[in-house]
């Protein structure tokens, strides 16, 4: 294997639907700006405004790191020697 190699992915139907949404969200977020600032509204208004739309990217890039996660890379450049699980299996904790 080579570092960067994927080696598993993850369920990420959950995550999909959650950056689906901040995503929308951010769209919507955008365009609102925009219509508050040609709309000229005063410096509290566009502040809120700019702040909610802070919000909704930072939403956005946390819903892409949640993601990015369900995706397991290779950390370094070796040699698998042991496979301990199969396609479709099921892991979690022993708890």
């Amino acid at each position: 294997m080579t570092k960067g190699q994927k080696l598993a992915t993850l369920d990420s139907v959950e995550a999909d639907q959650q950056l689906a949404v901040a995503e929308s969200n951010l769209a919507v977020a955008e365009e609102n700006l925009g219509n508050a600032g040609s709309a000229a509204q005063g410096s509290q208004g566009a502040s809120e405004s700019t702040t909610s739309l802070q919000a909704k990217v930072d939403s956005a890039e946390l819903a892409q790191d949640a993601v990015d996660a369900t995706t397991l890379t290779a950390p370094g450049d070796g040699t698998v020697t042991a496979i301990n699980g199969a396609e479709g299996e099921q892991t979690g904790s022993s708890s």
